[in-house]
């Protein structure tokens, strides 16, 4: 497990409040790459898509108006083959995306200026966070099938795997036991965060336009908070 030297250590205590306050100000610094991430985070997976929609208009016949039952039952194994096809192509380039995000989100609390090449030199960690993700969302949705508590302890005590596969290149199983060993004595610091940012989203979500702009700055801000919290836990938060 990874443990921190030297003086360092002291940002291990950092209280909330400080980190939303060093959270704030690293994502203004980096404003500009924050948003674009999250604009390429949410665009580029729908992509693959728009010639699924043309596959699945072309074979009932160009119409949006036929009934489901009019098509030809021949028809609707390709149609629902180019939607899968489409989802799947659609969760790589998302993957992929958020892989260069973190290390982007990484590197602002490093201290270091990140550029958009993170989302083209950050590849070799696909796999293992591809791995990571799946298994964190396996165990959340499993705990949350158990009466929603125990998802939500596990994506508390798990949140760190996705950073460590990047910053300490670990595979998938080693980051979330790590993850597990690093999130001890700071759930509720975590958990707090997370319940915040939820409910900023719904009440910032309810108002129309405005809503869906503030929305695009609430994930990126939230996502350097995390990242915040992960360097200080481990003595490598630049601040």
């Amino acid at each position: 497990m990874y443990s921190p030297s030297g003086n360092k250590s002291e940002q291990r205590d950092r209280e909330l409040g400080e980190l939303l306050g060093i959270g704030l100000q690293m994502f203004q610094e980096n404003i500009g790459i924050l948003l674009g991430g999250t604009a390429i985070l949410g665009i580029l997976p729908l992509l693959p898509f728009i010639p699924a929609v043309g596959i699945v208009l072309f074979m009932a016949g160009g119409s949006m108006d036929k009934n489901l039952e009019n098509i030809d039952p021949a028809k609707i194994v390709p149609m629902v083959g180019a939607v899968g096809v489409a989802s799947l192509i659609s969760l790589v380039i998302y993957i992929a995306a958020k892989v260069g995000f973190t290390a982007a989100c990484l590197k602002i609390t490093r201290g270091e200026r990140p550029s958009f090449s993170e989302f083209t030199t950050n590849t070799g960690y696909f796999l293992n966070f591809f791995g990571v993700s799946l298994l964190l969302g396996l165990a959340v949705l499993v705990g949350t099938i158990f009466l929603i508590v125990p998802g939500i302890f596990l994506a508390v005590k798990l949140i760190f795997a996705p950073f460590l596969v990047i910053d300490k290149n670990m595979g998938p199983m080693e980051a979330l036991q790590e993850s597990w060993a690093l999130t001890g004595g700071i759930f509720w610091k975590i958990f707090l965060a997370g319940l915040a940012y939820i409910i900023i989203n719904a009440v910032v979500g309810a108002i129309p336009i405005i809503g869906i702009v503030a929305g695009l700055a609430t994930y990126p801000f939230f996502e350097v908070l995390l990242s915040s919290i992960y360097r200080s836990r481990t003595g490598t938060l630049a601040a």
